[in-house]
């Protein structure tokens, strides 16, 4: 279908810069005066309405806070040429349909999301068997544009004032300060206080399952 929609997405840990990747793909299609819509999720309100970044020093305004596909669905314009949405992984399954009908549509759709919760697993959509990873399999699969990009892991070595600096690919969780459990709940939203980037080797879940191979 030539006036296929262009499906883009951003996923990585926290701090490997999603928003404001995102951020950036809406200025553009700005300066292409196209005509465009924001949506971001009200899971994600922790430096107050509309979508920005954890160091609050890029942002996007006008973002329209919705919860669930659904509610996106409704208030998708007729004239819409390109949609953004932030925090994909806090929606509903019925949002990857959506993604893909818009894209059908000939609107072009860029993504931001999680790819894996702080256990270190495909991040499950809401009330869901379904994960990103089928997000993933949709952008590749309609050849779409997805990437990857690292963080820096913040882990602080014990001999020295330095921290890791290694590419980090995993979410950590602080509950108390401490590694969260592997069986505490998987949506709490927050910020620096309680998730950091980490790479596999400093990446800690107690009470995560083994495969035990080795015994």
């Amino acid at each position: 279908m030539e006036n296929r929609g262009i499906i883009t997405l951003t996923t990585g840990c926290m701090y490997c810069g999603k928003t404001q990747d995102l951020l950036r793909r809406i200025d553009l299609e700005e300066h292409a005066e196209r005509a465009i819509q924001v949506f971001n999720h009200t899971n994600d309100d922790r430096y107050g309405p509309g979508m920005w970044t954890h160091d609050k020093k890029a942002g996007y305004e006008g973002a329209i806070m919705v919860s669930t596909a659904e509610e996106i669905a409704k208030k998708i314009k007729s004239d819409t040429q390109f949609v953004a949405i932030n925090e994909v992984q806090f929606f509903d399954e019925k949002v990857l349909y959506l993604i893909e009908e818009l894209a059908l549509k000939g609107i072009n759709v860029s993504c931001a999301a999680l790819d894996t919760d702080f256990r270190g697993e495909l991040f499950r959509f809401k009330d869901s068997e379904r994960t990103i990873g089928d997000l993933i399999e949709l952008v590749l699969g309609t050849r779409g544009e997805l990437m990857h990009p690292p963080a820096v892991c913040k882990n602080r070595k014990t001999d020295t004032a330095r921290v890791c600096g290694a590419p980090a690919t995993r979410t950590q969780r602080f509950t108390e300060e401490k590694p969260s459990h592997y069986r505490e709940e998987v949506v709490v939203p927050g910020g620096k206080e309680r998730y950091g980037a980490r790479c596999y080797d400093h990446h800690i879940v107690p009470g995560r399952p083994t495969s035990n191979f080795s015994d």
